[in-house]
């Protein structure tokens, strides 16, 4: 290539010879703007009271617990915090946690040569105006660090750096009073302009950056320079605090929106255990109860979980038929049930888990006055119960199961917390109540004599032994209509051994479905719609080949094709099963069928007495009144 053709492609980076001239004719345009009173045009086009767009998102740096990027015109932040970690030792103790804040600068953020990068005014400024919102004292012996580094300086950097590390606060999830946002405002003669830049501070005579938590309307630095008029200062006071609000606004969206797109990035839920479950009430799942007795409140503490499972409504009630008893209720508790009840509920096991603790029972002179239902007010007895097993330390909270409605709005208002985090308000108690926190209440006073034996008033029979939703289920299910005021203590016996019954086959299902698969895959033996007890004897007759079944015929139960395929495959068999389990299976079920039979018999029995005791009650009452009974008037007729 030719020495003139290299000439006419290479770059140039000689500055124009009115380079100089042209900034120094746009700083004394600047200078006649400002010493005029009207309002002039801004250089980016903006009014005086109109900020720049703001650019923020979460995220960025993910090596920290949480980061954020700001980006106001030619203004670009980057903070990253990181912690709550452990203090260094060299450090003395202190019952609450530090916040360390750094600003700092890159060598070309400015126009200005040999800038030094570390700037300590702004890093006390900002930890000036973090630190009244940040909540240290829920983070002792440990601390959070924030560093803000500016990429590029165009004007107002300490109120953009504050903002910034608000937002990645929140995204590292420290604990908060508020959001922090900030605004400046610059004066110029009689004129006040909003959110200036680098240019506009430079010629300003005055400035005032102020630092707002919109939600508690609470300013955690102010910062003039300058002279201000008092009336002057008010008004730009007023306009930083709007436009703080506003822009508080903005960082709650861009949280709303991280979270919105984390739940999208995470993939389909698995189903839920038991673990799982537990998480989601948290403290492994254990809540609180509060439970109300004729004179007073008991605190109970009870396994959380069984009122997340599916079959919360049946199980809740059976268990306390047969096992919530365990651990807190032993047989000399039991002298009023029947005798028959008793033995039944032994299958459930009177030595099986505990699930339910009592934890305080409080008598009350006038109960009405421990919450009032009309003024709202919790006394300051029930107050201090609650606090003390639902509120145990700082930043502990379990949930409280109640037994009203009323009370569940009444508590939460109570106890509700006096600070923001991000754009959710804080509980202090939350309150459980629905279908299964009401088996739970039926179970608690059907065994109130025993668990709370203080308590000397006794319920009514009525409130005692009022339906349950989960024993209506079961009674409908084996096709028997029993009214609430027909309920007995024999009933729910009763009931509770044919939901053992069911039980048995709930668990033993998953086992009994992997046999089926096998009978299908070795003999092509469809078992679809068998029953449980069908499906036990075939998989014995593989395994026990010859042996004489207990119960049932098989010529009567099977075809003769499946009775052929079942007895001259048995041998293919031998490596596929554990025998053992199938016999056991078997057995149970064999058990379980029987007892459910001879159940099922007393049962009606014993719902046919409670109807014609009915019968016999509603006749008593209709007589009081001078009136007959239906079927006295029917067979009259």
């Amino acid at each position: 290539m030719s020495a003139a053709a290299a000439a006419a492609t290479a770059g140039t980076y000689s500055p124009a010879a009115a380079a100089g001239e042209k900034r120094r004719e746009r700083k004394e345009e600047l200078r006649r703007h400002l010493a005029e009173d009207a309002d002039w045009p801004r250089a980016d086009g903006r009014s005086f009271h109109d900020c720049r767009p703001a650019f923020m998102q979460t995220g960025p740096t993910t090596a920290a617990s949480g980061s954020a990027y700001a980006e106001f015109g030619k203004t670009k932040v980057i903070v990253s915090v990181f912690g709550p970690r452990e203090s260094k030792k060299a450090m003395l103790y202190s019952d609450t946690g530090r916040l360390n804040c750094n600003v700092s600068y890159t060598t070309f953020a400015t126009p200005i040569p040999g800038q030094v990068t570390d700037n300590k005014e702004y890093s006390a400024m900002l930890h000036k105006a973090l630190e009244g919102t940040v909540m240290l004292h829920i983070f002792p012996k440990t601390t959070v660090d924030v560093f803000a580094l500016v990429l590029e300086s165009g004007g107002s950097d300490l109120p953009i750096i504050i903002s910034c590390a608000s937002l990645a606060l929140a995204d590292a999830g420290i604990m908060m009073c508020d959001l922090v946002t900030s605004v400046s405002v610059s004066c110029f003669g009689k004129n006040i302009i909003i959110d200036p830049t680098s240019d506009e501070e430079a010629w300003q005579d005055g400035s005032i950056t102020v630092a707002y938590m919109p939600a508690r309307k609470e300013i955690t630095q102010l910062t003039v320079t300058g002279e201000w008029s008092d009336g002057k200062i008010t008004n730009a006071v007023e306009l930083c605090m709007d436009a703080c609000s506003k822009l508080c606004d903005v960082l709650r969206e861009r949280l709303k929106d991280a979270a919105s797109l984390a739940e999208q990035a995470l993939p389909p839920p698995a189903p839920v255990s038991h673990v799982g479950l537990a998480a989601t009430l948290g403290h492994h799942g254990v809540i609180m109860v509060l439970f109300e007795t004729p004179s007073g409140f008991a605190i109970f503490s009870f396994d959380g979980v069984r009122l997340l499972l599916p079959d919360a409504m049946e199980d809740i009630w059976a268990n306390f038929g047969r096992k919530y008893r365990t651990g807190c209720v032993s047989a000399p508790f039991l002298p009023s049930f029947p005798s028959d009840w008793i033995e039944d509920t032994a299958m459930g096991g009177i030595e099986g888990e505990a699930v339910v603790w009592r934890k305080e029972f409080h008598l009350f002179e006038d109960k009405s006055t421990a919450i009032n239902l009309d003024t709202g007010v919790i006394s300051n007895e029930l107050s201090e119960m609650l606090t003390k097993w639902c509120c145990p330390k700082l930043c502990t909270r379990f949930k409280l199961a109640v037994g009203k409605h009323e009370y569940k709005t009444i508590i939460e208002d109570s106890f509700v917390l006096e600070y923001c985090f991000c754009f959710c308000v804080l509980k202090g108690i939350s309150c459980l109540f629905n279908d299964a926190v009401m088996e739970v209440m039926w179970g608690l006073k059907n065994l109130m004599y025993a668990l709370v034996p203080e308590e000397k008033l006794q319920l009514s029979r009525e409130d005692r032994l009022q339906m349950s939703q989960g024993l209506k289920m079961l009674l409908n299910r084996y096709g028997f209509d029993v009214k609430p005021e027909m309920v007995s203590d024999s009933i729910i016996g009763k009931a509770c051994v044919l939901y053992d019954c069911d039980d048995t086959e709930k668990i033993v299902s998953a086992t009994l479905h992997d046999g089926g698969n096998i009978l299908k895959d070795v003999s092509g033996i469809d078992p679809q719609g068998w029953s449980p007890m069908k499906l036990a004897t075939a998989l014995k007759m593989v395994c026990f080949p010859g042996e004489k079944n207990v119960v049932g015929d098989p010529e009567e139960m099977f075809s003769n094709d499946e009775l052929s395929k079942l007895e001259k495959d048995a041998h293919k068999y031998e490596d596929k099963m554990y025998n053992y389990i199938c016999l056991k299976i078997y057995n149970k079920l064999l058990a379980s069928g029987r007892r459910r039979t001879a159940k099922l018999q007393q049962l009606r029995s014993c719902v046919k007495e409670a109807e014609m005791a009915h019968q016999n009650e509603q006749g008593d009452s209709l007589r009081s009144w001078g009136l007959e009974p239906p079927s006295k008037r029917l067979r009259s007729q």
